[in-house]
């Protein structure tokens, strides 16, 4: 018996909000004037006889967003049937997570390049020294790892890791070049 029931629309919501836009394998923009275009994989498969099957997993996991992720139509074949013993679950996993960090951390360089932007520009009324600029980044990140809850434990933690880094490298540069001369005098 084949199990077709799609994933609901709030798991593809998710799973799709997680790609921005780029397959996690090949990296390709899968995004095009009319939509998308890519497909959603199942890392353990579905069906007896797919690729990656494991009996031992519920149904409900298998169409959960923790064991789909959005590719391009080409890797979907690729992992599924071209060559799906060269993409074992731990590694479509390992695709998955890396992308979803990657992103997330992509974002954050943007939100900190933005921050080191606007205090150099025009300084935040309640921020005028370093050590309040970060407060306000520890918060910021706090809120953005706390809205990350859902990668595993791994995956968080070198997000949160890699986000510490930007983080306090932007405070470096805000202390140097923003609030050098103001906590001189």
């Amino acid at each position: 018996m084949t199990n077709r029931k799609e994933p609901s629309r709030k798991t593809t919501g998710l799973i799709f909000a997680d790609t921005g836009g780029i397959c996690c394998i090949c990296k390709k923009d899968i995004r095009h004037k009319n939509g998308v275009s890519a497909d959603r994989a199942h890392i353990y498969g579905l069906n007896l006889g797919s690729a990656r099957f494991n009996p031992n997993l519920s149904y409900e996991f298998l169409n959960s967003a923790e064991n789909l992720l959005v590719i391009c139509n080409d890797c979907h074949d690729l992992i599924d049937n071209i060559a799906p013993n060269e993409y074992p679950a731990e590694r479509l996993l390992d695709y998955k997570y890396n992308h979803i960090v990657n992103g997330i951390l992509e974002k954050w360089r943007e939100y900190l390049r933005n921050f080191y932007d606007s205090l150099d520009a025009i300084p935040y009324d309640d921020i005028t020294n370093t050590a309040e600029a970060s407060g306000w980044l520890k918060k910021e990140m706090s809120i953005r790892v706390n809205q990350s809850n859902h990668l595993p434990p791994l995956f968080l933690e070198k997000l949160k890791k890699d986000m510490e880094g930007l983080m306090k490298d932007t405070i470096e540069d805000i202390d140097l070049y923003i609030f050098s001369d103001d906590e001189s005098e």
